[in-house]
């Protein structure tokens, strides 16, 4: 690839304006709020030329029915709401719309404040939300966007007119066949609306079994003098960036370094990589025009550092000795927020990208779900080097000193490397982390930029915020939550509200031959066998109240038997799909090696999910958190374990241990495991 010979770069002060073309299938990527426009912009990556493009509603002329942020009150507080939209009839309009209440059951009236920007809603002491008890108004205003119009990131898309529409993919017909099976198997078939089951699950699959494109992208790292016992930051920039490694999907490799003296060998320069900058404004600007030509960059800290550092570093007059002209801010290529370098001794916001996305590795890693449950905690401590070693098996290039006293050729060798491991670290095990990455935001129907920022807690919020708004539900709050009951258990651990799962107490001694047996998703299927869900759990009809079958063992609470719950529904049919469909499809030896990859790691990502969701749904911080359905689901997992125990009994197998899901068995025979699975 060659870089723009008269360094100079595009003005970005437009950069959404790269219109989405038409009838091109095209992947959702992001969705971002630009506050001028007062429109949210969507980014899409084009597989035909590998770059992004942009679509909004603020493309179309004379557009009806715009999209604003808003929020909604409940009639109790009518006056209330009356009286603000009055006083500041020109910020706030008022309609009445009808919502579904679910924990009630019933169709209700509720007011809509829609308000001319996201800020008059909340995040301000003069917003909405501050005045009057408001319901969904801490949601960002992008994700309201995409909930509202259904759009999943990690989707492809085709534009027509101003209309985007979902992609439909051919299906093999082999592919298809499991999931005819699926549908057919009499275990997955409920009384309960077995229409609405069987539609998730095609709904499900016809998303995620879309193909994942080999995204384009350049991976980059930076380097900067520093002083002993002071480390650079991006909020002093006083210290010079001595060099930028990057290293490109496309196999593009190239390090700029600063040429500081004439002091050096020429011929220790790896040529073909190397290239020496006079000042550097020269190589900030080579490095910008470099990266603009690519839709996502990926760096290791860059939130924190190298591109914070970039953009403040690029406005210095000192990069430039003779003129003392810095680069002008509206031709940098990163985006950051106003306040990121005020802010201290918390987690760094998030840095962008006019032209693409940025991917901080650091953040992606030191997610737990990603450690743990994607990654099998390989890794467990968050440096690039203890990273790389753990996935890679290799490791960065050590040296004694500063990085100041490098030799040159030593500096860019350096920097190199660590922009090449960078980049590894998404195209190992064939774009593992990208495919994942991608089929994570299709579950969880968030941008990829913040699904690599944000814990498993905010998938699984974004994934039942998704379907509430689709299904027009109104989302409760915490204190309407907590109005569905109080623990009927007694808590073993301190900090918890109610009982957990059943830890069976280890057998003294030394024991050989021991076999672990382990439930399959134990709480993801008891969630969906038993319609666990906010609304299911101490439903408000009598009926099932005062049905003895509904009621759930050792607890004070009863299920509905009236209707599907929503999240019996969505991790049902995730964990369905998973176990009788793509765990198949990934071991088909019809498939070729790529398909059965892609649905291997397909499996894998439902798998971090499913795994999380317990542990979620049943933390007090999670917005949909529900005591009543927390320990209900402890207390059927507790004698799903007490019965599999009896089992083992009867059929005279010693448990030695059991914790929540597994249990420790002791020289069990083949035929003695097969009767208690």
């Amino acid at each position: 690839m060659m870089i723009k010979s008269d360094l100079t770069l595009e003005n970005a002060s437009n950069y959404y304006l790269k219109k989405l073309p038409e009838n091109i299938p095209s992947l959702l990527l992001s969705a971002v709020y630009i506050g001028e426009k007062k429109s949210v912009f969507l980014k899409f990556y084009n597989q035909e030329d590998s770059q992004i493009y942009f679509w909004s509603e603020y493309f179309i002329e004379n557009i009806k029915n715009k999209h604003q942020p808003y929020c909604y009150v409940k009639e109790i507080y009518a006056d209330q709401v009356q009286s603000i939209v009055n006083k500041e009839s020109n910020r706030f309009k008022l309609e009445k719309v009808k919502k579904q209440d679910d924990i009630e059951d019933k169709e209700i009236d509720v007011f809509k404040i829609i308000a001319p920007d996201p800020l008059s809603i909340g995040g301000t002491d003069s917003s909405f939300r501050e005045k009057v008890t408001s319901w969904e108004a801490d949601i960002k205003y992008h994700d309201s966007y995409l909930f509202d119009l259904g759009l999943i990131p990690g989707a492809f898309y085709n534009r027509k007119g101003n209309n985007l529409i979902f992609h439909e993919f051919p299906i093999p017909e082999n592919v298809d066949q499991y999931l005819d099976n699926l549908f057919k198997s009499n275990f997955l078939k409920n009384d309960l609306k077995s229409k609405e089951y069987d539609k998730s699950l095609l709904k499900w699959s016809r998303l995620l079994n879309q193909p994942i494109p080999n995204i384009k992208r350049i991976s980059l790292d930076i380097e900067v003098d520093s002083e002993e016992g002071r480390m650079p930051t991006a909020r002093d920039h006083d210290k010079v960036i001595s060099a930028v490694g990057l290293s490109a999907s496309d196999g593009f490799r190239k390090v700029f370094v600063l040429k500081k003296n004439s002091n050096f060998d020429r011929s220790k320069l790896d040529t073909t990589t190397v290239e020496l900058c006079e000042t550097e404004k020269d190589l900030l600007l080579k490095v910008f025009n470099t990266i603009q030509n690519y839709p996502m960059v990926l760096t290791f800290n860059g939130d924190d550092f190298d591109l914070p550092y970039l953009y403040t570093r690029a406005q210095d007059p000192s990069i430039d000795p003779i003129n003392k002209k810095p680069i002008d801010k509206e031709s940098i290529p990163i985006l950051v927020k106003k306040d990121s370098f005020i802010k201290r001794g918390i987690q760094a916001d998030s840095v962008s990208l006019k032209f693409g996305i940025h991917i901080d590795l650091f953040r992606t890693f030191q997610n737990k779900s990603i450690q743990n449950y994607a990654f099998s905690h390989k890794y467990s401590e968050f440096t690039l080097n203890a990273i790389c070693e753990a996935l890679l098996n290799e490791s960065k290039i050590d040296f004694d000193g500063s990085i100041g006293e490098l030799p040159l050729e030593k500096l860019a060798e350096y920097c190199l490397k660590d922009a090449d491991l960078t980049f590894r670290l998404t195209s190992f095990n064939d774009n593992l982390l990208m495919k994942l990455l991608i089929i994570i935001s299709r579950i969880s129907r968030m941008s990829i930029e913040d699904i690599t920022r944000f814990g498993v807690n905010q998938w699984i919020r974004s994934m039942m915020f998704f379907e509430h708004r689709q299904q027009n539900i109104i989302i409760p709050r915490r204190e309407e939550l907590q109005q569905k009951g109080t623990s009927s258990t007694v808590a073993i651990i301190k900090e918890k509200k109610y009982r957990g799962g059943l830890v069976v107490e280890p057998v003294l001694g030394i024991h050989f031959n021991v076999v672990v047996v382990d439930f399959a998703s134990l709480y993801p299927s008891i969630i969906k066998v038993h319609n666990l869900s906010y609304e299911t759990v101490n439903c408000p009809h009598e009926n099932c109240r005062n049905d003895p079958v509904t009621h759930i063992e050792q607890t004070s609470h009863w299920v509905c038997k009236e209707k599907r719950g929503l999240t019996s529904v969505l991790i049902g049919t995730l964990r369905d799909l998973r176990v009788n469909y793509y765990k198949y499809l990934s071991k088909d030896n019809s498939l070729n090696k790529e398909d059965r990859h892609l649905y291997g790691v397909i499996s894998q990502a439902i798998k971090v999910i499913l795994n999380a969701t317990y542990g979620v749904m049943g933390a007090e911080i999670f917005p949909l958190y529900c005591l009543p359905v927390a320990e209900a689901t402890a207390a059927i997992g507790r004698r799903t374990t007490t019965k599999t125990i009896e089992k083992c009994d009867f059929n005279k197998i010693e448990v030695v241990y059991g914790d929540t899901d597994s249990l420790f068995l002791k020289n069990p025979s083949q035929e003695g495991l097969n009767t208690i699975s």
